[in-house]
């Protein structure tokens, strides 16, 4: 029986999701009460353990002990959907549950609810990375070659806008299904800069960033996902420099030059926010200090100067996205160099010492 997606996937929103219960009905009504009261359980344990999903799915693990095999997928789908928007770790685990529990006892699977459950996890930050190779094989075995390819493109978009880090090996599982769809190189650059350009407010692996550079230097993308990839800003313990190369390769840092692209808030507030997010980093030991930011950033904002000051706003080179305040020394020199007005934000911020300037310690 093909399985309707109207009639399993949430339609009143995903921490509502009764998923098993429409499916139980659908394929083993005698146990639709069971499987109501279920779902209940769900609603009222996850109340409960609000605060530590984690538990949630532990309480549920031990309810899918006493379920049928064939009833396990659904089961823990609608746990996932659940927890969709409770953080994505306990959300993945829900979905590898389902996943294996096909794999395990040999269970029919319905392409298009997969195809579109995958959409809704990626979505809401909950796909595991490790289930990414899984659902691309899914995708090739039950599609041909461009469709897998467009599926692909659409389930690692919905996964970009969510809150989960991509995978670091995202370029070479692109370029592998871009192949296999009669495409060359400059296809899969095309969708590793749309993909990346809708990235934000998140990591994003340096060997994902230097991957997609090579890509994108040799094919550069149109300014209009240009303008995307300046907007990534990757968190974690990052001095941006990965990112920054790619810009360059790219073309999105001459495009900021030429005027073609302009970020959000302007030149002097991407200036000040590429400091603010880089000038400190977490340390492996714990703690937060200090790090120099990458020499092509300084030497970009030599390169704005002349838009920098067009702009007329001063850039804010004190902040971190931390609690502490200060300059750099060689961004403030950089700044100072270009003619672009710098935020004075008062006597209590620390200035940098002369002997801490690595380009011009006169300026300093």
């Amino acid at each position: 029986m093909i399985v309707s997606l109207d009639a399993l996937l949430p339609t009143s929103g995903l921490h509502a999701s009764t998923t098993y219960a429409d499916w139980v009905a659908a394929h083993d009504p005698g146990a639709a009460g069971v499987a109501r009261d279920l779902v209940e359980v769900m609603h009222t344990e996850l109340g409960r353990s609000y605060e530590k999903p984690g538990r949630f799915v532990d309480a549920m693990t031990a309810r899918a002990r006493r379920l049928p095999p064939a009833h396990l997928p659904w089961f823990w789908d609608t746990v996932g959907h659940r927890l969709i928007g409770h953080g994505g770790r306990p959300g993945g685990r829900a979905y590898a549950a389902a996943r294996a529990a096909e794999a395990e006892h040999g269970l029919p699977v319905d392409p298009g609810y997969r195809r579109a459950n995958a959409l809704l996890f990626a979505a809401g930050g909950a796909m595991p990375v490790k289930e990414f190779g899984a659902h691309q094989r899914f995708l090739a075995e039950t599609l041909d070659p461009a469709a897998a390819h467009t599926a692909l493109e659409a389930f690692l978009t919905a996964w970009a806008g969510s809150r989960a880090d991509l995978p670091a090996d995202l370029v070479r599982r692109i370029r592998a299904s871009a192949k296999a769809a009669g495409h060359g190189d400059g296809e899969a650059a095309r969708m590793v800069g749309a993909i990346l350009s809708v990235t934000r407010g998140k990591s994003v692996p340096e060997a994902l960033l230097t991957a997609a550079e090579l890509l994108l230097t040799a094919h550069p993308p149109t300014d209009a996902v240009r303008a995307g990839l300046v907007e990534v800003f990757p968190t974690g313990p990052t001095d941006g420099g990965a990112w920054l190369l790619a810009l360059i390769g790219c073309g999105a840092t001459e495009a900021m030059e030429a005027g073609r692209v302009v970020p959000q808030g302007g030149l002097p507030h991407w200036v000040g926010q590429f400091v603010r997010m880089y000038q400190y980093a977490l340390q492996s030991g714990g703690g937060v200090s200090r790090q120099p930011l990458p020499a092509e950033f300084l030497d970009l904002i030599g390169r704005l100067g002349p838009r920098l000051r067009t702009a007329g706003i001063p850039v804010a080179v004190h902040t971190t996205r931390y609690h502490y305040q200060g300059f750099d020394a060689d961004v403030l020199d950089a700044c100072l160099a270009a003619g672009a007005a710098v935020v004075d934000p008062g006597p209590e911020t620390r200035m940098p010492s002369r002997g801490s300037c690595r380009r011009s310690p006169t300026r300093c």
